[in-house]
């Protein structure tokens, strides 16, 4: 959802979006892989269930107005233009307290600067100058 709405948003798109209210649990590509990580080759990890995430909620809508923000997206936002999933859940989030007590993993990256590397990650991108080094240098 996150990279489909930024790149609307910076192509000048109208962004068309569904139900503005479930909540999610948004965890930073690196952290999600930094959680993988933590378990290949670990002994802890073997027959274990993880959950990797956050543990904070938050709205689909207030993701979409801290993008815009990030952004600087002055067109339009328009709601309920796709369906509802059935039996798509309204509130979705996680706790990784058994993560950080076996595997010692904790998430580093928080929404605003995961938000904002994604931007980055997008707005070099579609103008064609995209390198991983030029984005590990703008979020240092």
């Amino acid at each position: 959802m996150v990279e489909r709405v930024v790149v609307q948003m910076l192509r000048g798109d109208v962004v068309k979006l569904g139900d503005p209210t479930p909540v999610r649990d948004l965890i930073y590509v690196d952290d999600h892989v930094s959680a993988y990580m933590s378990c290949l080759g670990n002994e802890k990890a073997l027959g274990e269930i993880f959950n990797f995430s956050t543990g904070c909620g938050i709205t689909v809508k207030r993701v979409v107005e801290s993008l815009k923000q990030i952004t600087g997206f002055r067109g339009e936002i328009v709601w309920d233009t796709i369906p509802r999933r059935p039996l798509d859940i309204q509130v979705l989030y996680g706790d990784s307290t058994k993560a950080a007590k076996v595997l010692g993993w904790h998430p580093t990256v928080t929404l605003e600067e995961g938000l904002s590397l994604t931007v980055i990650h997008w707005r070099q991108k579609i103008s064609g100058s995209f390198s991983e080094t030029a984005i590990r240098e703008a979020s240092a």
